[in-house]
């Protein structure tokens, strides 16, 4: 559920996601999409006949795998405050029932204890009120129903790359900048496991301990650093060029871009970003 301005979230996860990128770049991107999804729904052990709801489910990427494990006689709740997203999701013939419902996380038009399981994937970072959101995925499900998340840990987030004759005291600006860009990047810096596990037990939820992995990125070329520094990072959010142009002038963001390419032509760069899987059981009552 990211909060959005009229179809921009539609807009980005169509078109501005992947902008940019080489076929095998993308192509290593869904890859990597495709292994979190698998691993929220096994953390959701779902099975057949079962009512998965997917909170923030954008096109459908957990949407339409759950279809097919819940089976002809189970369903699943899309929800999502992009209307346009949802409209986007096709689901292939002799899965489940598909509902899609615009609405907040916060404010689920779903009865007391109705939903088998509970699935999310990188949408708990962006929300002000994750609190409320935890206690709506509480009271939709059924005593003993699953919850399962992705997060990625963003103001974790860091590359390796050797920006020769950009000072420390720039760096930090360009940080500072980037982390008040928008409101979804103040949700997302400041994020935090401890938080999210403290509101699911406060929730009532029996929190399973948590797993964490590190996915990496890797830039090799001139032209991947700029699809990089050109590229929306989240919807509505300036490109992490404009930030810099915004935060330090015009000048400064050109030697900063060619801070980057020289970089790169001396090795590849890197990004990693630790990510966190958490599971939890609703009680029972």
């Amino acid at each position: 559920m990211i909060p959005t301005t009229g179809d921009t979230a539609a807009t980005w996860l169509h078109t501005e996601r992947f902008a940019g990128t080489s076929a095998t770049e993308r192509r290593t991107a869904e890859q990597r999409l495709h292994h979190i999804r698998d691993c929220v729904l096994d953390g959701a052990r779902i099975i057949p006949t079962d009512h998965v709801v997917d909170l923030g489910a954008g096109t459908g990427l957990l949407t339409l795998a759950a279809l097919t494990r819940v089976g002809p006689h189970g369903y699943v709740t899309a929800v999502d405050q992009s209307g346009p997203a949802l409209r986007s999701i096709r689901p292939s013939p002799g899965g489940g029932t598909l509902r899609c419902v615009v609405a907040d996380a916060a404010k689920l038009p779903i009865p007391d204890a109705t939903a088998h399981a509970v699935v999310t994937r990188s949408v708990l970072i962006y929300l002000e009120d994750l609190a409320g959101t935890i206690r709506e995925a509480a009271r939709i499900l059924k005593p003993g129903g699953r919850l399962s998340v992705f997060e990625p840990l963003n103001n974790r987030r860091h590359h390796d790359a050797e920006l020769t004759g950009i000072t420390a005291a720039e760096i930090q600006a360009i940080n500072a900048a980037a982390a008040q860009a928008t409101p979804a990047a103040r949700t997302m810096t400041a994020f935090d496991a401890h938080v999210l596990i403290g509101h699911a037990a406060d929730a009532g939820f029996q929190v399973h301990p948590i797993t964490t992995d590190i996915v990496t990125t890797t830039m090799y070329t001139p032209d991947a650093v700029d699809t990089h520094l050109n590229r929306r990072p989240h919807p509505g959010a300036p490109t992490p060029l404009e930030t810099v142009i915004t935060a330090l002038g015009e000048p400064f963001a050109r030697r900063y871009r060619q801070a980057w390419h020289d970089a790169v032509e001396r090795k590849p760069i890197t990004y990693t970003t630790p990510v966190l899987y958490l599971t939890a059981t609703a009680r029972t009552h």
